[in-house]
């Protein structure tokens, strides 16, 4: 798990605590600092807290902790697909309406991924 503390300066105050960390954790999306602070990963002065909309004040520390990815198991099945071209690049089908095209709610298996 990676963990990263962050301080709030006088320059940074009042802006949103989402947007906030965006700009200090580059390679974090907003929408995957919104998941993180819902699923409590984040403490703001050692406590526990949910609100990505708060307006962060100065000497405010938010310790934001990032669980590492948990790998996929997707287990490859032979699906019949209507290839229109492949090269060593590219691979281009007609997919056909009803495949599903990556892992989401609901459905995890039998798709394109």
């Amino acid at each position: 798990m990676k963990q990263h503390i962050i301080t709030v300066n006088k320059e940074d105050k009042t802006t949103r605590l989402d947007k906030f960390i965006a700009t200090q954790i580059e390679d974090l999306s907003r929408s995957r600092i919104k998941a993180l602070i819902e699923s409590q990963n984040l403490l703001k002065n050692d406590a526990v807290f949910e609100d990505c909309s708060y307006h962060i004040k100065e000497n405010d520390i938010f310790t934001i902790n990032i669980p590492e990815i948990e790998p996929t198991k997707m287990v490859a099945k032979e699906i019949p697909l209507d290839i229109v071209f492949e090269d060593d690049d590219f691979l281009i089908i007609n997919k056909q309406a009803g495949l599903t095209v990556h892992p989401g709610a609901g459905n995890h298996d039998d798709t394109l991924a």
